[in-house]
Order: structure tokens, then C-alpha cells, then sequence
């Protein structure tokens, strides 16, 4: 069954490969793609997720070359 998305709440969240969070951008479900500022962030793997808060998507892996 489909879950209901809270869209107020939505974001994406991208963690090191420790698990801590090194960023959350607010996304809306009208969003098809998110465009992410990696200057903050040292190269390497990260993992990202979205979340309303209470449902969470797959994780998927996100790499960072510079």
C-alpha cells in the first residue's frame, strides 16, 4: 500500500560514512530532481535518504570527487 507523505516536512538528508548527518536540504514532492552543494563537503562516500519525518526512503550512496 501506498504510504501518505507529509510534503511540509520532506527533506533530504546526507550522512558521512560514520552516520553523522552533514547535510539536510528541504525538498517538496514536486521536486524531480535536487541539486546538492558539495563544497561543504570533503571527498569521499556519503549516504543520503529522504524523509517526511516518519517514513524514510532506501539509502543510496552518493560520492564526492574533487
Amino acid at each position: 500500500a501506498a504510504k501518505t507523505v507529509n510534503n511540509q516536512n520532506l527533506r533530504l538528508d546526507i550522512f558521512d560514512a560514520s552516520g553523522v548527518r552533514a547535510q539536510s536540504i528541504k525538498v517538496s514532492t514536486a521536486q524531480t530532481k535536487v541539486l546538492v552543494n558539495t563544497a561543504d563537503l570533503k571527498a569521499g562516500i556519503y549516504y543520503y535518504s529522504i524523509s517526511d519525518g516518519q517514513n524514510k526512503s532506501a539509502v543510496a550512496k552518493l560520492v564526492v570527487v574533487k
